[in-house]
């Protein structure tokens, strides 16, 4: 499921806020994201891996917007300890908290302004 998601997102039928809102509706909810070495997500009962070696620079990007967006909803869910994300210097759910949620702030904007256009 996540997989297929994934791979309408790489392909921009959809934005990563797009895909984050699918993946929660249809799962059960976001319980948790690690996006370090490898990309991986929690949801209700479920946890799905994704492939991000070999990816263009273009689609790590956007996979790391997925990361981040992941991560937010999993707290909007209120989950506790959703996960880990470290996305780079200043960008880290362990390390640069404030960081990463103003990346996922601006991402929110961006993309909640791109729906409305």
């Amino acid at each position: 499921m996540i997989k297929g998601i994934v791979k309408r997102m790489l392909k921009k039928e959809i934005n990563p806020l797009e895909a984050t809102l699918e993946v929660d509706s249809t799962s059960g909810g976001v319980e948790g994201v690690t996006y370090r070495k490898g990309f991986t997500v929690q949801t209700e009962g479920r946890r799905d891996s994704v492939n991000t070696q070999g990816l263009s620079k273009k689609k790590i990007k956007i996979m790391e917007e997925f990361a981040a967006l992941l991560y937010h909803q999993a707290q909007q869910n209120g989950v506790v300890m959703p996960g880990e994300v470290h996305l780079g210097k200043g960008l880290s759910s362990k390390h640069y908290a404030g960081g990463l949620r103003d990346y996922t702030n601006s991402l929110l904007l961006a993309y909640s302004t791109a729906q409305n256009d």
